[in-house]
């Protein structure tokens, strides 16, 4: 029967077809692959996924056993008593290092290792395809490298999938400068290779170790600070440091003004309900609190609303709480606690569930998920033959790696 429907109608049934069924479907015929497995499929296949109303959404887990030595991903569905959906399979042989995840688009995950030199992976878990990154160029070309922080997100544009490295370089001696601004290096998956670009991101300040980033409205966002005026003596202001993957220019957005210059609060920005949102923690004095805000408006400073404020006259101790990790459809917070467990808090009636998942402490990653095809024909590089390509083509590894700080 099929064999009398034009193909545009074929693409059109296929569409509707989850992507374990796709890949089933990829053996029926040579014009069922071709459709399948071209680019304007997959991406109308996202979009229609996206697109649909009440469609379950899942959320991934990552979660690390240190005894182990592995890293478990597995699917579950948002509802009530945190059901698994399925395990995943984490393709990657690793014995002495852990993978951090940047961060999540369209189904694929952005890793990179705790290594030195690090690895960077595009991972598919779905149809378990990833690709190995090569090593950015200014590892190759700087040996005062003190930090550096990653960035992923999906241009809509040129349909490609980038990663933006910044790498913070030590100050130098009587330097007037407060913050050196950081080198650019921006990786691009139809390219498949790095590349310096020319946009500066100014004098800016990230933590050193608890950076985070999110992806959303085709920007890459992170908590950043500078010093103002420019005085390396000075007071330092918070904002958001962001990203146009398109058009690869930084620019900043202002934060509330109980944020900006308070040094006592840490700062970390995530994605809640769809919106912009910043978390602020202070937890001294045996006093702590938590307050999460958001910008209801995308870009409008006066959108700023505190949405939720958590003390620890609570039920929840604040002074446990690692993380806050996502925002689930029931208003329910996703928390990390000090001693590795996963808890799901209610702000409502201060209700507090233990959901009895158990991982290393800080080593938790929770983000809505969608199954998607990208990546299919591509990846599954050897990521041993790969380490040791770049390692050939460098000149005293261990002099310009030693100093960078995760």
């Amino acid at each position: 029967m099929f064999d009398y429907l034009p193909q545009e109608v074929i693409a059109h049934i296929l569409l509707r077809l989850p992507v374990k069924t796709l890949g089933l479907c990829l053996c029926v015929c040579k014009l069922w692959h071709a459709i399948i497995s071209g680019t304007i499929f997959i991406n109308n296949h996202i979009a229609h996924t996206n697109k649909k109303e009440n469609s379950g959404h899942r959320l991934l887990l990552r979660q690390f056993i240190d005894v182990q030595h592995r890293e478990l991903y597995s699917l579950h569905f948002d509802t009530h008593p945190f059901q698994k959906y399925k395990d995943l399979s984490f393709p990657i042989q690793t014995i002495d290092r852990r993978f951090r995840i940047v961060g999540s688009c369209n189904g694929i995950l952005c890793l990179s290792s705790n290594g030195h030199p690090p690895d960077f992976v595009l991972w598919n878990p779905t149809i378990q395809k990833f690709v190995s990154l090569p090593r950015p160029l200014v590892y190759l070309s700087y040996c005062n490298i003190k930090m550096f922080t990653l960035g992923f997100g999906f241009d809509s544009l040129s349909n490609d999938y980038k990663v933006v490295m910044l790498f913070f370089l030590k100050a130098k001696r009587g330097h007037d400068c407060a913050y050196p601004p950081p080198q650019v290096n921006l990786y691009s998956l139809s390219t498949r290779s790095w590349r310096e670009i020319s946009a500066m991101a100014c004098p800016y300040k990230m933590d050193r170790y608890c950076w985070t980033q999110v992806f959303l409205n085709g920007a890459i966002h992170w908590v950043a600070s500078t010093k103002i005026n420019g005085v390396k003596d000075g007071p330092c202001s918070n904002l958001i440091l962001r990203f146009n993957v398109s058009d690869e220019v930084f620019d900043h957005m202002c934060l509330p003004g109980s944020l900006v210059d308070n040094k006592a609060f840490k700062l970390s920005v995530l994605v809640l309900g769809g919106q912009l949102s910043v978390v602020q923690w202070n937890t001294f004095e045996n006093c702590g609190t938590c307050s999460i805000w958001s910008m209801k408006e995308y870009g409008a400073k006066e959108s700023w609303t505190k949405q939720f404020e958590i003390g620890s006259l609570e039920a929840l101790d604040i002074s446990c709480v690692v993380n806050i990790l996502r925002l689930r459809e029931n208003s329910q917070l996703l928390l990390e606690m000090c001693n590795g467990w996963l808890f799901s808090y209610d702000p409502q009636d201060k209700k507090v569930t233990d959901l009895q998942i158990n991982g290393s402490e800080k080593t938790f990653y929770l983000d809505f998920f969608e199954e998607s095809l990208v990546l299919l024909g591509q990846g599954n590089e050897n990521l041993k033959e790969q380490q040791d390509v770049q390692s050939k083509k460098r000149m005293r590894p261990e002099d310009r790696i030693k100093n960078v700080e995760w």
